[in-house]
């Protein structure tokens, strides 16, 4: 059987790994980025429980049309504060047991943070676009990490 690919994406934020970590677990932060441009979190959907065993839930709202939600609801595995986040989602349709593990690993780099996202695994259709939604994300999160 072929193994399907992840997504991985590399960033440096000008930012403490404690900062960029705050930005994944406090919802008043992630409703503040995540997300790609098109899309909003209201702080109200966000849910975290930041454990192993714990959740990372919430919901993706168009801002043209707020009709058009999508709702995440990770079981987190692993957490290791200000460095490591690891859980996973399942989307029905997908191919085998359906489960999408995502992690998140931070490491200071220089005067900030090397962020490490892999997410998968995707058919290649999903690839793409799983891609550009972190890569807009992270576009977000840049200024709230900076203060704006």
């Amino acid at each position: 059987m072929t193994e399907l690919p992840e997504v991985h994406v590399s960033r440096h934020f000008e930012a403490s790994p404690a900062e960029v970590y705050r930005a994944f677990v406090e919802p008043e932060q992630l409703a503040r980025w995540f997300g790609p441009q098109a899309f909003h979190c209201p702080v109200g959907e966000i849910d975290i429980e930041a454990r192993p065993g714990g959740h990372w839930r919430l919901t993706m709202v168009a801002h043209d049309d707020p009709g058009q939600r999508r709702s995440l609801d990770s079981t987190l595995l692993e957490v290791v504060e200000d460095r490591l986040l690891v859980g996973y989602d399942v989307f029905p349709g997908m191919p085998g047991d359906g489960r999408v593990t995502w992690t998140v690993e931070l490491r200071p780099e220089g005067d900030g943070t090397r962020l490490e996202l892999r997410q998968g695994p995707f058919p290649e259709p999903g690839l793409e676009g799983a891609a550009a939604g972190w890569q807009q994300a992270f576009d977000k999160l840049d200024p709230v990490l900076a203060g704006a």
